[in-house]
């Protein structure tokens, strides 16, 4: 595999996107994805500027909160208190801090694949939640 991927353009041309692959980048798509995305999201959780909306359901129970309060907080109310937000934002950073580390707990182990860990409940179901949480908040990880 060879990509070359330019910065972004102050104007409105293209940057430069080529990706060239071989045969056997697909035979394993899975951990050669993750040797992309493992160091993607370690560099975007260094450097990030802000969090998108998490869904209730995929925070952990440490990170929970009244269910009721998240809900009214999520359609708006929290703008028009603004002695909350500072606290609420920085909430909301540790969950999307946490969600993150899932999704790098899963990558690495996706690249691992340590057959240390076959039969481990426990440790199979960690990685597919970190692959669930990459997979619903594709669209959010940016900076």
């Amino acid at each position: 595999m060879k990509v070359t991927i330019g910065p972004y353009k102050d104007d409105d041309t293209q940057r430069k996107e080529e990706v060239h692959l071989h045969d056997y980048d697909t035979w394993n798509m899975d951990h050669t994805l993750a040797l992309i995305a493992l160091p993607m999201l370690k560099q975007l959780k260094a450097t990030k500027h802000g969090v998108p909306y998490m869904d209730y359901e995929d925070m952990p129970e440490h990170l929970q909160y009244d269910r009721r309060q998240y809900d009214q907080r999520a359609v708006g109310d929290l703008f028009n208190n603004w002695d909350d937000f500072d606290e609420e934002f920085d909430h909301q950073v540790k969950v999307w801090d946490w969600m993150m580390d899932e999704m790098i707990f899963a990558m690495e182990n996706v690249i691992e694949d340590d057959i240390k860990y076959i039969g481990d409940i426990e440790h199979h179901d960690r990685v597919a939640t970190g692959l669930k949480l990459f997979g619903k908040y594709y669209r959010s990880l940016w900076d």
